[in-house]
């Protein structure tokens, strides 16, 4: 009975998300493509780099929640995920726009990943400097099937696991035994 729930939700869900996915969102910010200013160039010139060196499994991509294995997760990165030859480029403040721009810049060139772990939308809501609201969750939904079919049209990989904005999962996961290897 659970499971039946379970998927009965899933389905809707999918089905709103295409919904407002489809409901105009052409002229949206979430999906034009553009870059940073100031160190955030450089960070991507070095993902760049590292994934012309780089053998890896699992990408992770995304904003500040991604990033953040670099620091507060390091001894879990370094212990559940590093043995998987994951690579991590995520950058704190980014939007789909931005990785948008970093797939379609060369982020993604020489690697060919098992999976794709990508955190991405949160930065996207909220207001401006100026106040005006950023993108709608419609925009946002739109951003983020953007990201996904960039990277499929890549070719990177089939297999993604998506999670587009929730703040609930900066939570640190525990055990990695069920990715690729």
């Amino acid at each position: 009975m659970h499971f039946k729930k379970l998927a009965s939700n899933a389905a809707s869900l999918a089905v709103i998300a295409i919904t407002l996915g489809a409901a105009g969102c052409a002229t949206s910010t979430a999906t034009k493509p553009v870059p940073r200013e100031g160190g955030w160039l450089k960070r991507h010139e070095g993902f760049v780099v590292e994934a012309k060196q780089s053998g890896t499994n699992v990408l992770f991509l995304g904003d500040s929640i991604t990033a953040g294995w670099r620091s507060k997760g390091k001894e879990i990165w370094q212990r559940e995920f590093a043995p998987l030859k994951a690579i991590n480029f995520g950058i704190s403040g980014d939007r789909t726009q931005h990785v948008l721009w970093r797939l379609r810049n060369g982020e993604t060139n020489g690697i060919k990943p098992k999976a794709v772990v990508l955190m991405i939308g949160t930065n996207n809501t909220g207001k401006e400097k100026d106040g005006s609201p950023r993108n709608t969750t419609a925009e946002i939904i739109s951003g983020v099937r953007s990201v996904v079919k960039e990277l499929r049209s890549d070719s990177l990989t089939r297999r993604s696991c998506c999670s587009p904005s929730s703040r609930a999962a900066t939570r640190t996961p525990t055990s990695a035994s069920r990715w690729p290897r």
